[in-house]
Formats: structure tokens, C-alpha cells, sequence
């Protein structure tokens, strides 16, 4: 009986601590998290990756081919107006409250507070400190494979454009033109 009473008092005393830990995390813990990841500061690092994206792109598409003056400034107008709208659409201000929505709906109170304790730690932080290098150079990496699979996309476009030309051109009541 001793025994039985010693449980249920430690399951009385204990429970909430347990039930706690399943809750939704509060907003100021996912903040301090947000805050511990330098989130805000990744945020601006971004930017300087799509920039490139985007030259690299702007490049592309103009498919080797030169430009002049007037066309690389227009292009080099385009990326900055571009980058501009990706920065006031989706500044820190904008995009922090969206964070802590769905980090509360996908994390525990026990699991943000894990989280903040290893981006406080010294493995946490070197992490932070090399997230830029590791996001810059899974761009270059997806760059690569971008530039492997343009020429396939491109050829698949064109057939698909030349079909769909040769297809209007048909009878829709009997034509085959359609099939490839």
C-alpha cells in the first residue's frame, strides 16, 4: 500500500512536469531560439546568395550569347529590383512571426528548449557560424546540377512546343498528333 500511495504522490507531483514538456513551446522560448540561431542575420546572408542566383540565371538564360552595356545594365536593374522585392516581401520583420506559428505548431516546449541549449553550446554555434558556407555551397552544388538538366529541360520544351503546334493543326475529332 506504501508503495502504491509513494507512486501515485510522484505521479501527482511529476505529471505536470511531464505534461509540461508536451506543450506548445511559448513564443518567447521560440524567439530565444530564433534569437540563439542568429536567424535574422542567415536571413541577410540569403540575399547575397539569391543575388548571385540570379546573375548566374540572368547568365543562362542569355544562353552564352553577349551583351552590351545597355542589356547588362538592364539586367543587372532587373536582378536588383528583383531582390528588392524578395527583401520587403520577405523581411525579418514579415517573416519572424510566421517562424514562431510554425515552429509552435510543430515543436515542443522540451523540444525548442533542447534546441536552444545546442545552439548555445559550442557545436551549436559552430553550426551557425558555418551555415552561410554550408547554404553557399549547396547553391553552387544545385547550380551545377541546374546547368545539367537545362539543356534536357530546353529540348523537351522545344518538343513539346513543336507537338503541341503540330497538334493544333490536326483534326481533334480523329488525329493522332497528339501521341508521342
Amino acid at each position: 500500500m506504501k508503495r502504491f500511495f509513494a507512486v501515485v504522490v510522484l505521479g501527482v507531483l511529476l505529471g505536470p512536469v511531464a505534461f509540461a514538456a508536451d506543450q506548445p513551446p511559448s513564443d518567447a522560448s521560440i524567439k530565444a531560439l530564433l534569437d540563439s540561431m542568429h536567424a535574422s542575420s542567415l536571413m541577410d546572408n540569403v540575399w547575397g546568395q539569391m543575388q548571385g542566383m540570379m546573375d548566374a540565371s540572368v547568365r543562362q538564360a542569355s544562353e552564352g550569347q553577349p551583351m552590351n552595356e545597355a542589356q547588362k545594365a538592364i539586367a543587372k536593374d532587373m536582378t536588383r529590383q528583383m531582390t528588392d522585392i524578395f527583401r520587403s516581401s520577405m523581411s525579418w520583420a514579415k517573416l519572424e512571426p510566421v517562424m514562431v506559428d510554425v515552429y509552435k505548431r510543430s515543436l515542443s516546449q522540451s523540444e525548442v528548449d533542447g534546441m536552444v541549449r545546442f545552439y548555445r553550446s559550442p557545436a551549436g554555434k559552430a553550426v551557425i557560424q558555418k551555415m552561410p558556407l554550408i547554404m553557399q555551397n549547396t547553391m553552387q552544388a544545385m547550380q551545377g546540377m541546374t546547368q545539367d538538366m537545362m539543356p534536357k529541360i530546353q529540348k523537351v520544351a522545344q518538343e513539346s512546343a513543336e507537338r503541341m503546334k503540330a497538334a493544333a493543326t490536326t483534326d481533334t475529332a480523329g488525329g493522332d498528333a497528339a501521341k508521342p
